[in-house]
């Protein structure tokens, strides 16, 4: 799976707002706003790592977060990008 390109993220104090161009912008019209999490799953995906590495990430950066809790935020992302035509297959 592979975020497709054209984004621009936008930090706004705890929330991220990620605004798609080009082709993304045809999948959705508006823009994303997302927590630290969010942000950080997202990011990965456009870094091109896989789901494993982003939950590897998150376990990293937020105490408290297992690994099986982060893989599950990853996937559930992943879910919801693939819906709205953001990500390829």
């Amino acid at each position: 799976m592979k975020l497709k390109p054209s984004f621009i993220f936008q930090d706004l104090g705890d929330e991220t707002v990620i605004v798609p161009v080009d082709e993304a912008a045809e999948a959705l019209h508006g823009m994303m706003r997302v927590n630290a999490t969010g942000a950080a799953i997202v990011r990965g995906f456009a870094d091109g790592l896989d789901e494993a590495a982003i939950a590897a990430q998150l376990v990293e950066r937020f105490d408290g977060v297992h690994m099986d809790r982060a893989l599950k935020a990853v996937r559930d992302t992943a879910q919801k990008l693939r819906a709205a035509g953001l990500m390829d297959q």
